[in-house]
């Protein structure tokens, strides 16, 4: 199908961005570095690795999985330490949510496929899975898009995001059962090099003039996904700690309380209107609630796109709609 006609315009703006233009002039693979982590990944023999014990690690339920811990506990000579090194600085190049980015990372603006809202021992599973012959089609549509990218960026987008695609596919051609590479492809428009066509086509999708056509309802989707981030507590740990003065002070009892009122969740201008205090109050409260678990167990920190966010720790949330008073729910 056609790229509907009334985006056109829409299009043609995309087009006029800066950092479009860059890309369909650049001559070096935008993501080359991913590129040969990537492939030096695939051509790490893993004769000797102990794959199905890191897999196992990964899996465990009521764990609190560290990827640094799990890399330390294996002797930095061996050879089952330097294929996890390599897995998780793949890992930085896949998502801008990668442990140690910073550090493994090596381009200077700590570039990533995408945001791909997986948590790192997803991340380190389904790679493992993927090197020792896994089905790809078994794997979550995030980790299998951004597999897919790598093995041929020429052919497949960067969005790792089944949803989005779909969206995408639904909103710009009409056409729900396509694949958007070749839609996007269908337009005509092209990189001098053919590795950047994926980031190309993406990032017009992701563009100011694309973006809003087919997300419109983006802020219906709540955040953090339970595979981005979980604190990992059980409801007797939110129990031993509400009992624990250390922790919920009267404050953050009234707090909780005061947002729990409410069934479908609750901005805190919405809070405010019904229980009196002022808004900045239940805000300020539960940052200091969050920080004080955090401290209190070592829990770990959602990471959005390198800040730390300690909300989470406590709710997820979504933007407000424009009904809604206030902006966050």
């Amino acid at each position: 199908m056609p790229f509907i006609e009334e985006y056109q315009k829409n299009l043609n703006t995309a087009l006029q961005t800066p950092h479009i233009k860059e890309i369909i002039k650049m001559e070096e693979f935008y993501f080359q570095k991913a590129k040969d982590k990537f492939n030096e990944f695939l051509g790490f023999d893993i004769t000797n690795v102990d794959v199905t014990g890191m897999i196992e690690v990964t899996t465990r339920k009521k764990y609190k999985y560290s990827y640094m811990g799990t890399l330390n506990s294996y002797d930095s000579n061996s050879v089952d330490f330097k294929f996890l090194l390599t897995v998780g600085q793949l890992i930085t190049y896949c998502d801008t949510n990668g442990a140690n980015k910073h550090e493994f990372n090596e381009y200077a603006d700590k570039r990533a496929i995408s945001r791909a809202n997986v948590r790192q021992n997803n991340w380190l599973r389904w790679l493992i899975e993927f090197k020792i012959g896994t089905d790809i089609n078994l794997m979550p549509g995030s980790i299998r898009n951004t597999i897919q990218f790598l093995q041929n960026p020429e052919k497949n987008l960067s969005i790792s995001s089944d949803d989005w695609r779909n969206r995408i596919l639904k909103t710009l051609f009409q056409n729900e059962n396509g694949n958007l590479f070749e839609e996007m492809q269908s337009t005509g428009i092209v990189a001098d090099n053919p590795l950047n066509n994926g980031v190309l086509y993406s990032w017009i999708c992701g563009s100011e003039s694309i973006k809003p056509i087919w997300a419109s309802d983006i802020e219906d989707i709540w955040w953090p996904n339970e595979d981005e981030y979980l604190p990992g507590f059980t409801k007797d740990d939110w129990k031993k700690m509400w009992k624990n003065d250390e922790i919920f002070d009267s404050k953050s009892r009234v707090v909780i309380s005061s947002f729990l009122s409410f069934e479908d969740g609750a901005t805190c201008t919405q809070v405010s209107k019904k229980f009196g205090k002022p808004s900045g109050f239940y805000n300020m409260v539960s940052t200091s609630l969050a920080q004080k678990i955090h401290q209190a167990t070592n829990c770990d920190l959602c990471n959005d796109d390198g800040d730390i966010r300690f909300f989470p720790v406590l709710y997820i949330g979504k933007q407000a709609g424009k009904n809604t008073e206030g902006s966050y729910i």
